[in-house]
C-alpha cells in the first residue's frame, strides 16, 4: 500500500499538525507502508498521483486542503482527512466546507468534542467518523538531569505559538498574583502581544529542539495551556510524560486526562485558583502512566485499518 500525506508547506510554521504528520509517516514506514509527504496544494507533476492507493489530508478547514481534496478526487482516489478542525469560515465558507465534507471518504477526529465542533456548522454522517488519537514519542519519557544552577524549578510553563488565542496574557497575570515565574516557549506570532507579556514579566524563549525542551518539562512546577480552544495538544502530552502537573483550557476537546485542572479562557481568578492547586498537588504520575500506552505505533495500526477499509 502507498499513501500520500498532504498538509501545508512545512516551512510556514511549526505546530502540532506537522509533528502529528511526521510521526505518522515514520510509524507507517516502519510497518512497511509507503508514505510520502506533499506540502503543496497540487502535487506536481500530477501523473504521480497514479502511484498512490489513498490520500491522507491534514487540517480540513484550510484553503490548501480544498485543492488537495479536489486533486485526490479528480484522480478517483479515496481521501481521508485528519480534521484538526478550526471552527471558523475565515479561510473557507461553511457552504464550501460542506461540499468538501461530502466528498471525503473518512473524517478522522482526535476526540468526540471535535465532532461537535463540526456539527455546529456542517452535516456529517456517523459512518464517515473515525477516532484516531495522537501518540507520543518514547523520547519524552527519558529521565532528565536538570542543572539547578542554570534552570530554576517550580515555574509555570506554556509551550506553543505566542498569540492572543493561546491565552498567555491571562496566565502571566495569574503568575504575578501567585508570585511565580512564567516561561513561554514558542514562535512569536504577534509582537504587540509579546510586548504585553514582556510588561508582565513573562520570560519569552524561542522554539527549541526536543533535547532542550524536555528539560523545561521536567523542571516546571505546572504546565499550563489556557487557550481559547485546543483539541489534543501534543505539548500537554510531552509535559505529561515528565509527570508535570497539567492545567488546561476547558475548551480542550480531549477530556480523558486524569488529574488535569480545567480553567476558562482569560478567567484570571480561575487560573490563579487552579495553578495554586496544581502547584500543591505534585507530579501527575497517573497521566504519565496512561501516556505510556499511547504510541505512534498504535496510531499507525489504526490508520492502516482505515486505509485498508477504503482500498481493499
Amino acid at each position: 500500500m502507498r499513501v500520500l500525506l498532504q498538509n501545508r508547506p512545512a516551512e510556514l510554521w511549526t505546530g502540532g499538525d506537522q509533528i502529528q504528520l511526521e510521526q505518522i509517516q515514520k510509524a507507517l514506514v516502519k510497518k512497511g507502508i509507503g508514505a510520502d509527504y506533499n506540502g503543496q496544494p497540487v502535487i506536481s507533476p500530477a501523473f504521480l498521483m497514479s502511484q498512490y492507493d489513498i490520500v491522507h489530508l491534514f487540517n480540513f478547514s484550510m484553503l490548501w486542503t480544498k485543492y488537495q481534496l479536489w486533486v485526490g478526487k479528480k484522480w478517483k482516489k479515496p481521501v481521508v482527512c485528519s480534521m484538526i478542525y478550526h471552527e471558523s469560515d475565515a479561510f473557507i465558507p461553511y457552504d464550501q466546507q460542506q461540499i468538501m465534507l461530502d466528498s471525503l471518504d473518512a473524517a478522522l477526529f482526535l476526540a468526540p468534542g471535535e465532532v461537535e465542533r463540526v456539527r455546529r456548522h456542517l452535516i456529517i454522517p456517523d459512518e464517515k467518523i473515525f477516532f484516531v488519537p495522537n501518540g507520543i514519542d518514547p523520547f519524552w519519557f527519558n529521565p532528565v538531569t536538570v542543572d539547578e544552577g542554570v534552570m530554576q524549578s517550580g515555574f509555570i510553563l506554556t509551550v506553543g505559538r505566542i498569540e492572543p488565542s493561546k491565552g498567555q496574557l491571562a496566565v502571566a497575570k495569574a503568575c504575578i498574583k501567585l508570585n511565580v515565574p512564567y516561561i513561554c516557549i514558542g514562535d512569536v506570532v504577534d509582537n504587540s502581544y509579546r510586548a504585553l507579556l514582556d510588561g508582565l514579566g513573562a520570560i519569552i524563549l524561542p522554539r527549541m529542539g526536543p533535547e532542550d525542551l524536555i528539560k523545561f518539562y521536567a523542571s516546571c512546577g505546572v504546565f499550563c495551556l489556557a487557550s481559547r480552544a485546543e483539541v489534543m495538544p501534543l505539548s500537554a502530552m510531552e509535559a505529561g510524560a515528565q509527570g508535570a502537573p497539567i492545567v488546561l483550557t476547558d475548551h480542550c476537546e480531549y477530556k480523558d486526562i486524569p488529574g488535569v485542572h480545567w480553567v476558562e479562557f482569560e478567567n484570571v481568578d480561575k487560573i490563579v485558583e487552579k495553578l495554586r492547586l496544581a502547584l500543591l498537588g505534585g507530579k501527575n504520575l497517573q497521566w504519565r502512566e496512561q501516556l505510556r500506552s499511547m504510541t505512534w505505533d498504535k496510531v499507525a495500526d489504526q490508520l492502516i485499518t482505515i486505509y485498508e477499509y477504503f482500498t481493499i
